[in-house]
């Protein structure tokens, strides 16, 4: 078989590290040939981020040890070991905060909180997102921000959180927008409309889906193409438009089977089982819970899982092929026990139950029941509860255990009244989250409103200041063409001697503390005091004439009219630059000006 294109072989491996002895290019060889393969070749990809891991710590260098451990963590995650990876990140984490890099613990709770989430531990990984997201605002990294806002964001959508969750890919939107990041921006309004398909907001999640296919499509970005489909088939799916839905799933699987996207084609095909089931479909219902199944089964995603043998179930029961339905429901309960999903538990136990009544075993349904009424009450479930009390109700009237039947009867009764009292909350409560999510939305406009506003002014004073600059420049050199002539005249001997030396005075003077540079000064720092905030942070040590010279080269100014500006020799504009440079610990790579211009975005 040959070797996949792009992927190191490991005689060129081998060779690379026998040319150097240097610990860190070592561990750099190492961890370059896992990241070529870490996710098709996850196992391969482990081997060679522990090589790197023992090289970095027989050099003993702890920021190179953490580097190479969270390399062994992704390539646990990639192969779905999820307590192992949460294992290794946990350990990453605990090394980082010794360390003191404030990045590399941000990045730590962020590989946490998406492995939590891996394990249905939700609510943990919500914490570790909103530790990461308070480290993010305290680092002038705006992609690093945007991508822990929109893991927040898919936390609280996935906890029913909907207006939260909006709040968060609202933020993260506008920080696109002002990146001009189009692939995030067009990935952000995906997540936006799958926030509103979940809250029923249908018109809304259509116009979000149909903006995110519009640029994914554009950018052949096909992995955003897919979720885009995905969000437009459940759309249609929820108005009750079956066969576009079908149509926008089955387009989304053809992309994600071209993509390798185990997971993606996963949730498509219990997707596409789930419509099928609905239109009565049996036959592609099964075909597609069946690889749903398989595939969920492989990514080790217990829930998923579950969620394709009880479509299964149902196929089954539907066609009254009733021992079949129950061996599928009782798959489904026992794959469910290792999980937190209580609710689903008792749902797929009360599901066999239904189905041993339906078979006449009445013993085996009254231990199945009395069991999921156990894990029903445990877990609040009302609807559960209501079908766990329907169920024990029947069976005991058929035994004729009326008493017992009677209590079910009035225990079915309260919990449909709970039901009842529920729904009118829900749907006072998804009306009351339209109306947040509207006045979320009106926000997240008014403020993009109000920063394209406030960024076009700053955009006309910097033109403006621009403009002064070069002005009070020429001012400056005429000036210093007339000193000159005027020193000429002195030196000559003129008869005006008295006239030319109160001339040069004042004209000294001007070019010194002349209102014009006064005026300049004053607007300069004005325009750029966010700009001196940040340039402080990084350089505190630099003096009041290398912020000045910061400032003029952040308006794109070469080295000559500064010079004219400030009144100084363009050789000392050089100096400053040098020292600017230092004093920010740029690399010789690194652009001065255009640096000096992205510290004004953070």
């Amino acid at each position: 078989m040959s070797r996949p294109a792009g992927t190191t072989s490991e005689p060129l491996i081998l060779e690379k590290l026998t040319a150097t002895r240097s610990h860190e290019r070592r561990v750099d060889i190492w961890l370059a040939a896992c990241r070529e393969i870490q996710y098709e070749r996850p196992r391969q990809a482990l081997r060679y981020a522990k090589e790197a891991l023992a090289e970095a710590r027989s050099g003993r260098r702890g920021d190179l040890e953490c580097h190479a451990l969270r390399m062994v963590g992704i390539c646990h995650f990639a192969a779905h070991d999820y307590h192992d990876a949460l294992r290794v990140f946990t350990e990453v984490l605990r090394k980082s905060k010794k360390l003191g890099d404030t990045t590399a613990v941000l990045k730590s709770y962020q590989n946490i909180g998406l492995t939590l989430r891996r394990l249905g531990q939700h609510t943990e990984a919500l914490d570790m997102y909103s530790r990461a997201l308070v480290l993010a605002r305290t680092i002038d990294d705006l992609p690093l921000l945007m991508n822990v806002l929109t893991n927040n964001g898919a936390t609280f959508a996935f906890l029913q959180r909907p207006v939260e969750a909006l709040e968060a890919y609202g933020e993260a939107l506008s920080i696109s927008e002002r990146l001009s990041d189009e692939g995030f921006q067009a990935y952000v309004a995906g997540n936006i409309a799958d926030v509103y398909v979940t809250i029923g907001a249908d018109a809304s999640a259509a116009e979000w889906a149909r903006r995110s296919l519009e640029v994914h499509r554009t950018r052949n970005d096909q992995y955003g193409v897919a979720m885009a489909l995905n969000n437009l088939g459940r759309v249609h799916r929820n108005m009750g438009e079956f066969e576009a839905a079908q149509t926008y799933f089955t387009e989304c699987l053809t992309v994600m089977v071209a993509l390798g996207d185990a997971a993606g084609q996963a949730r498509t095909h219990l997707f596409l089982a789930e419509l099928s089931l609905r239109r009565r479909a049996f036959e592609l219902a099964i075909q597609s819970a069946q690889k749903a199944q398989l595939l969920f089964s492989d990514l080790n995603d217990h829930e998923y899982t579950a969620d394709a043998l009880v479509v299964l179930g149902q196929v089954a029961e539907a066609q009254n092929r009733l021992s079949e339905a129950s061996a599928f429901y009782h798959q489904a309960s026992t794959i469910l026990e290792s999980t937190q999903n209580s609710a689903k538990l008792a749902d797929a136990i009360v599901r066999e139950a239904r189905v041993a009544v339906a078979l006449e075993a009445e013993p085996k349904a009254l231990r199945m029941l009395r069991r999921a009424l156990k894990i029903a009450e445990g877990s609040s479930s009302i609807d559960a509860l209501a079908d766990v009390h329907a169920l024990l109700a029947n069976v005991y009237e058929a035994n004729g255990n009326l008493d017992k039947a009677l209590r079910h009867r009035e225990a079915l009764y309260e919990r449909k009244l709970t039901q009842a009292n529920q729904l009118h909350a829900n749907h006072a409560r998804s009306m009351e989250l339209r109306l947040e999510v509207e006045r979320a939305e009106r926000r997240r406009i008014l403020a993009e409103q109000q920063s394209f506003q406030l960024e076009a002014t700053l955009d006309i004073r910097s033109k403006e200041l621009a403009e002064s600059a070069i002005a009070l420049g020429q001012t400056n050199d005429l000036l210093v063409t007339v000193e000159r002539d005027i020193r000429n005249a002195l030196a000559a001997k003129s008869d005006q001697v008295s006239h030319l030396k109160n001339a040069l005075a004042r004209i000294t003077m001007h070019l010194r503390t002349g209102r014009d540079k006064h005026v300049f000064d004053e607007r300069l720092t004005f325009v750029n005091r966010e700009f001196l905030r940040v340039l402080e942070e990084r350089a505190p040590s630099l003096n009041n004439s290398e912020r000045k010279v910061a400032m003029l080269l952040r308006l794109d100014l070469s080295s000559k009219e500064i010079s004219a500006i400030m009144n100084v020799d363009p050789k000392s504009i050089e100096v400053y630059r040098t020292r600017i440079r230092r004093k920010l610990r740029l690399q010789q790579t690194d652009h001065l000006v255009r640096y000096l211009q992205s510290l004004s975005t953070m």
